[in-house]
Protein backbone atom coordinates (compact mmCIF):
# COMPACT_ATOMS: atom_id res chain seq x y z
CA UNK A 1 0.00 0.00 0.00
CA UNK A 2 2.68 2.48 0.70
CA UNK A 3 4.15 2.25 -2.76
CA UNK A 4 0.83 3.19 -4.50
CA UNK A 5 0.52 6.22 -1.94
CA UNK A 6 3.94 7.37 -3.24
CA UNK A 7 2.81 6.72 -7.08
CA UNK A 8 -0.67 8.52 -6.64
CA UNK A 9 1.43 11.34 -4.56
CA UNK A 10 3.69 11.69 -7.65
CA UNK A 11 1.35 11.54 -10.15
CA UNK A 12 -0.72 14.35 -8.39
CA UNK A 13 2.10 16.38 -8.03
CA UNK A 14 3.21 15.81 -12.21
CA UNK A 15 -0.66 16.86 -13.00
CA UNK A 16 -0.45 20.18 -11.21
CA UNK A 17 3.07 21.23 -12.63
CA UNK A 18 1.73 20.39 -15.84
CA UNK A 19 -1.61 22.64 -16.06
CA UNK A 20 0.37 24.99 -14.11
CA UNK A 21 2.80 25.15 -17.09
CA UNK A 22 -0.16 24.83 -19.34
CA UNK A 23 -1.73 27.73 -17.99
CA UNK A 24 1.33 29.83 -18.25
CA UNK A 25 1.78 28.84 -21.74
CA UNK A 26 -1.22 30.12 -22.07
CA UNK A 27 -1.30 33.33 -20.78
CA UNK A 28 1.86 34.15 -22.43
CA UNK A 29 0.41 32.76 -25.83
CA UNK A 30 -2.37 35.37 -25.54
CA UNK A 31 -0.31 38.13 -24.69
CA UNK A 32 1.69 37.94 -28.14
CA UNK A 33 -1.81 37.29 -30.12
CA UNK A 34 -1.68 40.02 -32.97
CA UNK A 35 -4.58 41.38 -34.93
CA UNK A 36 -4.52 42.21 -38.60
CA UNK A 37 -4.56 45.70 -39.26
CA UNK A 38 -5.13 45.48 -43.00
CA UNK A 39 -7.78 43.50 -44.48
CA UNK A 40 -7.66 41.84 -48.29
CA UNK A 41 -10.70 41.78 -50.64
CA UNK A 42 -11.84 40.97 -54.12
CA UNK A 43 -13.96 44.25 -55.63
CA UNK A 44 -14.29 46.28 -58.66
CA UNK A 45 -12.77 49.74 -59.53
CA UNK A 46 -15.20 52.10 -61.13
CA UNK A 47 -12.87 53.86 -62.63
CA UNK A 48 -10.67 51.63 -64.21
CA UNK A 49 -13.30 49.20 -64.72
CA UNK A 50 -10.70 46.51 -63.33
CA UNK A 51 -11.06 43.28 -61.42
CA UNK A 52 -9.24 44.07 -58.62
CA UNK A 53 -7.79 42.12 -54.98
CA UNK A 54 -7.09 44.83 -52.97
CA UNK A 55 -5.89 45.94 -49.25
CA UNK A 56 -7.33 48.31 -46.74
CA UNK A 57 -7.17 49.29 -43.63
CA UNK A 58 -9.33 47.52 -40.80
CA UNK A 59 -12.62 49.68 -40.03
CA UNK A 60 -11.91 52.03 -43.80
CA UNK A 61 -15.54 52.84 -45.72
CA UNK A 62 -15.58 51.94 -49.54
CA UNK A 63 -14.15 53.42 -52.13
CA UNK A 64 -11.02 51.75 -51.63
CA UNK A 65 -7.63 52.57 -53.57
CA UNK A 66 -7.16 51.19 -56.75
CA UNK A 67 -3.75 49.09 -57.25
CA UNK A 68 -3.89 49.47 -61.11
CA UNK A 69 -4.96 53.23 -61.17
CA UNK A 70 -4.45 54.60 -57.85
CA UNK A 71 -7.52 56.11 -57.53
CA UNK A 72 -10.36 55.70 -54.46
CA UNK A 73 -12.67 53.79 -56.66
CA UNK A 74 -12.89 50.13 -55.13
CA UNK A 75 -15.64 48.37 -54.20
CA UNK A 76 -15.89 44.86 -52.61
CA UNK A 77 -17.84 42.44 -54.69
CA UNK A 78 -20.70 40.65 -53.05
CA UNK A 79 -22.22 37.29 -53.66
CA UNK A 80 -25.85 36.02 -53.19
CA UNK A 81 -25.98 32.86 -52.24
CA UNK A 82 -29.90 32.48 -53.75
CA UNK A 83 -28.93 33.61 -57.91
CA UNK A 84 -25.05 32.55 -57.21
CA UNK A 85 -24.16 36.02 -58.99
CA UNK A 86 -21.31 38.59 -57.85
CA UNK A 87 -22.48 42.28 -57.79
CA UNK A 88 -21.22 45.72 -56.52
CA UNK A 89 -24.25 47.23 -54.32
CA UNK A 90 -26.48 50.15 -55.75
CA UNK A 91 -24.74 53.10 -54.66
CA UNK A 92 -25.68 56.63 -53.54
CA UNK A 93 -23.59 59.65 -53.60
CA UNK A 94 -23.32 61.04 -49.42
CA UNK A 95 -22.95 64.52 -48.43
CA UNK A 96 -19.61 65.17 -49.83
CA UNK A 97 -20.38 63.31 -53.22
CA UNK A 98 -19.05 60.02 -52.61
CA UNK A 99 -20.39 56.99 -53.53
CA UNK A 100 -21.61 54.53 -51.05
CA UNK A 101 -23.00 51.33 -50.89
CA UNK A 102 -26.47 51.28 -49.46
CA UNK A 103 -27.93 49.58 -46.58
CA UNK A 104 -29.53 46.87 -46.33
CA UNK A 105 -27.91 45.25 -49.08
CA UNK A 106 -29.69 43.36 -51.69
CA UNK A 107 -28.85 41.44 -54.96
CA UNK A 108 -28.22 43.68 -58.05
CA UNK A 109 -29.91 40.86 -59.97
CA UNK A 110 -32.55 38.85 -58.33
CA UNK A 111 -33.39 41.51 -55.33
CA UNK A 112 -32.92 38.85 -52.95
CA UNK A 113 -31.19 39.65 -49.39
CA UNK A 114 -29.52 36.68 -48.91
CA UNK A 115 -26.30 38.54 -49.21
CA UNK A 116 -22.39 39.11 -48.10
CA UNK A 117 -19.32 40.14 -48.95
CA UNK A 118 -17.37 37.70 -51.78
CA UNK A 119 -14.41 35.97 -50.97
CA UNK A 120 -13.20 33.66 -53.32
CA UNK A 121 -13.19 29.54 -52.32
CA UNK A 122 -15.92 30.44 -49.55
CA UNK A 123 -18.76 30.10 -51.37
CA UNK A 124 -20.75 26.82 -52.02
CA UNK A 125 -21.09 26.95 -55.82
CA UNK A 126 -19.25 29.86 -57.89
CA UNK A 127 -20.30 32.33 -58.94
CA UNK A 128 -22.25 31.78 -62.21
CA UNK A 129 -21.65 35.53 -63.48
CA UNK A 130 -20.78 39.09 -62.60
CA UNK A 131 -24.12 41.63 -62.65
CA UNK A 132 -22.75 44.54 -64.58
CA UNK A 133 -21.18 46.85 -62.14
CA UNK A 134 -22.87 50.77 -61.78
CA UNK A 135 -21.34 53.66 -63.56
CA UNK A 136 -18.76 55.73 -61.60
CA UNK A 137 -20.94 58.93 -61.52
Amino acid sequence: MEGLGKKITLIVIAVAALTFAGVRACRVTANQVTVANELVGDGFCLACRTNVQFVHPKGEEPPHKCPACNERAVYRWYYCSECHRRFIPRMEKDIEGTLRPVRPTYCAACGCENVGPYYEGFVEVPPIEDVEPPPSQ
